[in-house]
């Protein structure tokens, strides 16, 4: 812009009257050619003022238009920045409920595994329990206990697996 600008002045300013005149030229001049020439000159000059307001209101609207568009790409960039720090604000809140149940979870984790052990022992215990009694039944014969009695068989097993007992007791 500023390069058009001086060209046209450096134009303007070869074209000038006042080029052409110099003051020898202006002092044999009749009063009549002086003064259509100053009124030329003038009217020049006039001229060259209002182009040049023009073009500088003409930069003043590109300006004022570039003003006005940098204030609207600015209030985007302001909107887009206020939507990625809500968003971060939602991600740090996310990450720290996720620490939060990380932690709660890292602290179950001790008392899951004492409830896993002991629940084993409580099932070892069940089937050393039930194993235990399934060898005492294994060992009373199929239909004895009809022919003896349970009274009989009762004293017959205990006397077997127990013989200290009948002595300690007098049963």
């Amino acid at each position: 812009m500023r390069q058009q600008r001086s060209m046209f002045q450096v134009r303007e300013q070869d074209k000038t009257p006042e080029k052409e005149l110099n003051e020898t030229k202006i002092n044999n001049l009749p009063d009549k050619v002086f003064k259509q020439k100053v009124i030329r000159m003038l009217n020049d000059l006039g001229r060259r003022m209002d182009e040049l307001s023009e073009n500088g209101n003409k930069e003043f609207e590109n300006i004022k238009k570039n003003q006005s568009e940098m204030k609207n790409t600015i209030l985007e960039m302001k909107n887009s920045l206020e939507g990625f720090n809500s968003r971060v604000g939602d991600t740090e809140e996310w990450i720290s409920k996720l620490d939060e149940r990380l932690e709660e979870i890292t602290q179950a984790e001790p008392i899951k595994e004492k409830r896993i052990k002991k629940n084993e022992n409580s099932l070892r215990d069940l089937c050393n329990n039930i194993k235990c009694t399934n060898i005492c039944i294994i060992s009373v014969p199929e239909g004895e206990e009809i022919d003896k009695g349970a009274e009989n068989l009762f004293e017959e097993i205990t006397a077997e697996n127990f013989p200290n007992l009948k002595k300690e007791t007098d049963i």
